[in-house]
């Protein structure tokens, strides 16, 4: 369920840039535009669906909150809200610019979505653990 106009118009624009590059950018963009306003706002308004609903936190609850901390310059209060999405903020432009000069070594290994998956779970523990 592709669509092969929009692919071909990335790949004009640079060789690397496909739809999921292209999404992950945007993505990435987002946060950084959200992780700003919460530094203006620190607002309460980010609660995350499944806290709100269950009274347990998600995977990556905090990570705005953590957004916000790496934009006001203090990455030891984001590592403490989230781990996995504050290491995600600091490697995921790197891993995007690696996805567009080399396309073909930004794939990655099985090996690797096993570390992620695994990681994910170690994150929500700690979650857990520390009541965020």
């Amino acid at each position: 369920m592709s669509n092969p106009g929009a692919r071909s118009a990335l790949r004009r624009l640079h060789p690397g840039l496909t739809p999921a590059v292209a999404v992950a950018g945007a993505a990435w963009c987002a946060l950084v535009a959200l992780a700003a306003m919460a530094r203006r706002a620190e607002a309460d308004w980010m609660v995350c669906p499944l806290r709100r609903i269950a009274g347990t936190p998600c995977p990556t609850c905090g990570g705005t909150r953590a957004a916000g901390a790496l934009a006001r310059g203090e990455p030891l209060e984001a590592l403490a809200l989230n781990p996995l999405v504050t290491a995600g903020l600091i490697v995921g432009p790197l891993l995007i610019g690696l996805m567009i000069a080399a396309p073909e070594r930004a794939r990655l290994p099985r090996s690797a979505w096993i570390g992620l998956g695994a990681a994910l779970v170690v994150n929500w523990v700690y979650l857990l653990w520390a009541g965020r």
